[in-house]
């Protein structure tokens, strides 16, 4: 018996040391950086004005709200950054 419990004892060690290894030393895939460039245009700027504030609805999460008013209505104007949130139950997301 105390051979079985030293055995499966030695089998979960080595499984964790060599779990932690193998996350320790893989390195994921990644491709060169790419060298194109992309022109900036009056129209590039009203089509990324389109799909962010009505395609992809992106201001929801990263524009300034109004929480003091009844639903948090946006702020006009006021955009913050991705790791920047108005409302402290939302400071979490700001690490992830």
């Amino acid at each position: 018996m105390k051979r079985i419990l030293m055995f499966v004892f030695t089998v979960i060690v080595v499984s964790i040391i060599g779990g932690l290894a193998f996350q320790y030393f893989r390195r994921p895939a990644q491709a060169p950086v790419s060298a194109a460039r992309v022109r900036v245009t009056p129209e590039r700027i009203a089509r990324g004005k389109y799909l962010f504030e009505h395609v992809a609805d992106c201001g929801r999460c990263h524009s300034g709200r109004d929480f003091g008013r009844v639903g948090g209505p946006l702020v006009p104007g006021e955009k913050v950054a991705v790791t920047s949130f108005p409302h402290s139950s939302m400071a979490c997301l700001g690490s992830w």
